[in-house]
């Protein structure tokens, strides 16, 4: 458990928060017009294609709603959960959720509180508590209500499936980047179980993002198998893809062949102000969009 003295986002961290203000419980009414009832706990409306690095739609596509993700998560931090005030642990784990036209979000925090010894219990879905539930719409970025939850996380739940997810790739994220604190997004794919025998079938993969809180540390993809049953969460795999601070430079470096959706999320979070922004991958360069995303291979140099 990584302790601060500021506010973190993520299953690795602490935060310390002052009471500002109150939330009060919403009505399941003022959630139906945006589609999201239930949306903390049932499964999303289909699952994900995994994206293809040279598919630059599908990278581009990925790296925006990533970039909604993060843009939700930090709006129902600064204008949702700071009404509420102290969580009462160091151990608190927000998982967003944006709808398809990327017009609205939601935002569930859990939690672990001590016990009476002072020690936090293991970061594990059967000992998390539904804390809060923010609702918001972006562009323009509002927040809608902040809800009180209560009560454990039901077993065998999405949401509980997400929480053992998130945690069982925060415990990679920490082998391969020690020290940092991440912003973690989940992502669900339908895979094949062996792409060489298309016969076995597919199964469910989930895509965790860990974008370093303030873009100095690593940014990582990791694939993670879903608990099931009895078999607990599986990390298959970690990505490096922006070294610590590579992110912030001009042109943001790419550790993997050509950049993916995190690189994309990065040139967005600039602001639309930074214009286009040059990225420079192992087979050659590019160029993003900051207002749009927009990923492109650049021009080769004339001679």
């Amino acid at each position: 458990m990584v302790v601060r003295p500021s506010w973190i986002l993520g299953a690795l961290g602490g935060l310390a928060l002052s009471a500002a203000g109150c939330a009060r419980m919403a009505d399941e009414g003022d959630f139906e017009e945006l589609g999201l009832v239930g949306a903390s706990s049932e499964p999303p409306p289909g699952l994900q294609h995994p994206v293809a690095a040279e598919d630059l739609v599908a990278v581009h596509d990925r790296g925006r709603r990533i970039h909604q993700l993060e843009r939700a998560m930090l709006l129902a931090y600064e204008q949702g959960m700071n009404q509420v005030g102290d969580p009462g642990t160091e151990a608190v784990l927000p998982i967003a959720d944006v709808d398809p036209g990327g017009r609205s979000a939601q935002v569930t925090f859990v939690r672990w509180r001590p016990g009476t010894d002072g020690q936090l219990p293991p970061l594990r879905s059967d000992s998390a508590e539904r804390w809060l539930m923010v609702s918001l719409l972006l562009s323009p970025d509002k927040v809608l209500d902040v809800e009180i939850l209560q009560g454990p996380v039901a077993k065998g739940s999405h949401l509980a499936t997400r929480i053992d997810t998130i945690v069982a790739a925060a415990g990679r994220a920490r082998e391969l980047a020690p020290g940092v604190v991440f912003h973690f997004h989940d992502l669900y794919e339908q895979a094949p179980i062996d792409p060489d025998k298309p016969a076995k079938g597919d199964h469910v993969l989930a895509r965790v993002y860990a974008l370093s809180a303030d873009g100095q540390g690593a940014d990582l993809e990791l694939v993670v198998v879903p608990p099931e049953r009895r078999h607990p969460a599986e990390v298959q795999g970690g990505t490096v893809v922006h070294e610590p601070g590579a992110a912030l430079g001009d042109p943001i470096v790419v550790q993997t062949p050509t950049p993916g959706p995190l690189t994309v999320t990065r040139a967005m979070l600039r602001g639309t102000d930074a214009g286009t922004i040059a990225v420079q991958s192992p087979q050659g360069e590019w160029s993003v969009a900051a207002g749009t995303g927009l990923l492109q291979r650049a021009a080769p140099s004339q001679p």
